[in-house]
């Protein structure tokens, strides 16, 4: 989310996506069974899921999807009318 204080072309679909998207990474490595293993939830059979990334757990690996998905998702989207990023540019010497 600090991406929103630097880069200004970051739109609310952008943090909204990193916010999911980085949060449905991090509770899907980090409640579903390990790597080899499965469990079985109202019928359905759960497959395991990596949990560790190169040395890196989950919840920093989470942080770069969070960056990736803002970056990738303001790219390519515009800003909405209801958006004021010049709230976070702080008071002008006017």
């Amino acid at each position: 989310m600090i991406v929103a204080l630097y880069w200004s072309r970051t739109t609310l679909s952008g943090m909204f996506a990193a916010i999911l998207g980085s949060q449905l990474f991090y509770m899907v490595t980090t409640f579903t069974p390990a790597a080899g293993e499965t469990m079985t939830v109202l019928g359905v059979v759960v497959p395991g899921v990596v949990e560790n990334f190169a040395g890196w757990s989950s919840s920093v690996v989470g942080m770069v999807v969070g960056l990736v998905l803002v970056v990738g998702v303001s790219a390519v989207t515009s800003a909405s009318v209801a958006e004021q990023p010049s709230v976070l540019e702080g008071p002008t010497d006017d």
